[in-house]
């Protein structure tokens, strides 16, 4: 049941609301973005121009320029909170563009970027087929895109508290949690090519519940707003393995690389694209 909206404006809001705190408790999401980025060590094609897609604030912004010392570099985020929390990391001897804009609808000309990246943003889009289609035609042709994003098992013990507590949850209260299956068949529907998937599984234990709940609500993968009675509820129904254990809460990381397309293939559907097998790839940490 959809028992509040969630829409671009409540997650936009959610970011302002949490942008003040957000560097002191994202040490997953920073270890992710940080995976993400080591990926583009690999890659060796001429790079001109990178687009840092959701950059919030701007962790990847001494990588980026390390990887691509030549490359100018954008970075675009809905939450301007966020951006201006960006903005102090920029050295005051190199020209960066900070943009405020929707990933849905991006600023740029077609054919802008050589390089998008994107980490932990795409399940908090409210249409993430809308986004790939952005970034299939800011990206010139054969242009990268490397991404994360969260899969259906990410929260699992936490949905599942909900649900023995009966509590109604939106569709959305933890973003789009996509399998990577899926997320192939949409970047082939925005007309990207050759795209390659692996997930990571990464559990962060807590102490607490509310340490827990606090966590998530600090680092924006709390969507939907719960009353106090609410948490106590979902804090009583939490499952773990004995009374004195610690609370645990699963994150299933999706990465992904693909190519921008030239624009000239004919749509597929999902029975027409193939992944390398190699390229599947669960791992547990």
């Amino acid at each position: 049941m959809h028992t509040s909206s969630i829409n671009s404006q409540t997650i936009q809001a959610k970011y302002e609301e949490i942008a003040h705190q957000y560097d002191q408790h994202a040490v997953l999401q920073n270890l992710i973005a940080d995976e993400l980025l080591s990926r583009l060590e690999l890659i060796n094609i001429p790079v001109a121009q990178v687009l840092d897609l959701g950059c919030g604030t701007a962790h990847s912004l001494k990588t980026l320029s390390k990887t691509f010392p030549k490359a100018k570099l954008c970075f675009t985020d809905a939450s301007e909170k966020m951006l201006r929390l960006a903005k102090k990391r920029k050295p005051w001897f190199k020209k960066i563009d900070f943009i405020h804009c929707q990933a849905e609808d991006l600023s740029y000309a077609d054919n802008s970027f050589d390089c998008v990246v994107s980490s932990l943003l795409l399940q908090n889009c409210v249409d993430p087929d809308q986004v790939f289609k952005q970034v299939q035609r800011v990206l010139r042709e054969n242009g990268l895109f490397s991404f994360s994003t969260l899969g259906p098992d990410s929260f699992k013990e936490l949905r599942l508290a909900l649900s023995d507590a009966k509590i109604d949850s939106h569709d959305l209260a933890f973003g789009h949690l996509t399998d990577m299956h899926d997320i192939g068949d949409a970047l082939l529907r925005a007309g990207m090519r050759e795209p390659v998937v692996d997930v990571d599984i990464h559990t962060l234990q807590f102490d607490t519940f509310h340490s827990l709940f606090n966590e998530l609500h600090a680092t924006g993968h709390i969507l939907q707003t719960f009353t106090d009675t609410q948490i106590q509820h979902i804090a009583q129904n939490y499952p773990r393995q004995t009374t004195g254990s610690s609370y645990e809460i699963s994150f299933e990381v999706v990465y992904g690389q693909t190519w921008a397309g030239d624009g000239k293939s004919k749509s597929r559907t999902p029975q027409e694209f193939q992944f390398p097998l190699d390229g599947l790839i669960t791992r547990k940490k």
